[in-house]
């Protein structure tokens, strides 16, 4: 993965994808120890870089704010297998505890990894309804 780093350093520097598509890294969570190469993928240009649930939300923005990094965007990080397998209770009050630590701006609501296939429709459905529903303090709706 490290290899990978300046490779897409490289597409940014053209432009991102056709179109002006937004660049987007992922993979700052378990695959890379624990987010070990956070500050390398936001180093390569990337506006937005998708963290799994081993990195908490809260420690990776101000690990980007530290690293001069403030403004990029994140997207995750509910564990997939809490989805899977989570009470409706359990599954709210991580989705909540994400989107309050991420903050009313520069954040992706999704899961750090695809969706389980054997996760219950139910499941499914409860996470974005409470992600719809989720208002961040101060933001008038």
């Amino acid at each position: 993965m490290g290899d990978a780093v300046p490779e897409a350093g490289r597409v940014g520097d053209q432009g991102g994808a056709p179109g002006g598509a937004r660049h987007h890294l992922h993979g700052a969570g378990h695959a890379l120890q624990g987010g070990q190469l956070l500050e390398k993928l936001a180093a390569s240009g990337a506006d937005v870089v998708s963290i799994d649930h081993t990195v908490e939300m809260a420690d990776a923005k101000k690990r980007l704010a530290d690293a001069g990094y403030p403004d990029i965007g994140l997207q995750g990080n509910l564990d997939s297998e809490l989805l899977r397998d989570g009470t409706h209770e359990e599954i709210t009050a991580a989705t909540e505890k994400i989107l309050g630590q991420a903050g009313n701006k520069g954040h992706v609501m999704n899961l750090g990894h695809g969706i389980e296939p054997t996760t219950p429709e139910p499941n499914a459905a409860h996470f974005v309804k409470t992600v719809q529903a989720f208002e961040h303090a101060g933001v008038a709706a």
